[in-house]
């Protein structure tokens, strides 16, 4: 049986946010909204407040990062994390991911 589907979304302020949104609204089950580190970024409570409008469950992080612990936290075996809207968004995650990989290795837990 297919899990379900949790976002990682951060978006610069020059892209259209309702159409990205919009798209995908009836696939996620879950958002987590971030900030960018750039000063190009939208401001995260407009991220927010667009998936409210849509009556999208939503949640804000501090980060990239913080948002991903916390899909990662909420996550079957079963469930997806979609991390989309900016390269700055996947940047920060692919930090992230090298970081987690280096510290599970580090405890003995790599695999």
């Amino acid at each position: 049986m297919p899990g379900k589907r949790l976002a990682v979304f951060g978006l610069l302020a020059d892209k259209d946010l309702e159409g990205v949104i919009g798209c995908l609204k009836g696939a996620v089950r879950h958002w987590a909204v971030a900030p960018l580190d750039t000063p190009r970024a939208r401001p995260v409570e407009d991220l927010q407040q667009a998936l409210e409008n849509l009556g999208a469950p939503v949640a804000s992080y501090s980060s990239v990062a913080a948002a991903l612990e916390a899909q990662c936290a909420q996550a079957t075996a079963d469930d997806e994390i979609l991390l989309f809207g900016s390269f700055y968004c996947v940047a920060e995650a692919l930090e992230w991911l090298a970081r987690r990989s280096t510290e599970e290795a580090a405890h003995g837990n790599a695999g």
